[in-house]
């Protein structure tokens, strides 16, 4: 499976990146965006950069809650 756009957001939280998978594996992605970060966890898919960015936007919101939860 090849990338044909990569980008990286950082927070204070954690960094984000973003893959534009093109190809076809056993669980037949084609042309969707995973994203990765840096605490952990399996890469997720979907199917818009749009969509990347709420996530990424949602989970930096829980990560910022737990943060406040530990301090």
């Amino acid at each position: 499976m090849k990338s044909f756009f990569t980008a990286k957001m950082q927070t204070p939280f954690a960094t984000y990146y973003i893959d534009l998978k093109e190809g076809e594996n056993y669980q037949q992605i084609r042309n969707k965006y995973s994203v990765n970060t840096s605490v952990g966890g399996s890469a997720i898919y979907l199917n818009t950069l749009q969509d990347c960015i709420e996530w990424i936007e949602s989970y930096d919101e829980y990560l910022q809650e737990r943060a406040k939860e530990t301090a």
